[in-house]
């Protein structure tokens, strides 16, 4: 049995204006922005900080918005990349988490000088 391919040659429509007019850079961001914003913070990482979700939106302007946008899907695209060329099969899941800071008491800090130095000393 043989089988026959056909190949179609689509051709889309171009896309139809939404607005007449240039979109305001300083302009507050829409709850829908806040959410694309708060989805790139998880592509980003940021969602393991103490700013997600609603300090890392706040008095953000559109523009910010962009930059943060483009750059946490560029960091999130190349990690995915990264892994890939590393062997990582294409059912891997790219996280990029940033790891949490690790906070050491004053009392323990000089607990560890004070065991280094008498270390030294001996």
């Amino acid at each position: 049995m043989k089988l026959k391919m056909t190949i179609y040659a689509v051709t889309l429509p171009e896309p139809v204006k939404m607005r007449d007019t240039e979109p305001n850079e300083d302009a507050n961001l829409s709850e829908f922005q806040e959410e694309l914003v708060q989805m790139c913070a998880v592509l980003n990482g940021d969602h393991a900080k103490d700013i997600y979700p609603h300090k890392i939106v706040k008095d953000m302007k559109v523009i910010e918005a962009v930059d943060y946008v483009e750059k946490a899907f560029n960091k999130f695209k190349d990690a995915c990349e990264n892994a890939r060329k590393n062997g990582a099969d294409e059912s891997h899941i790219v996280i990029l988490a940033n790891p949490p800071i690790k906070r050491v008491s004053n009392t323990r800090k000089k607990k560890i000088v004070s065991t280094a130095l008498i270390y030294l000393i001996k």
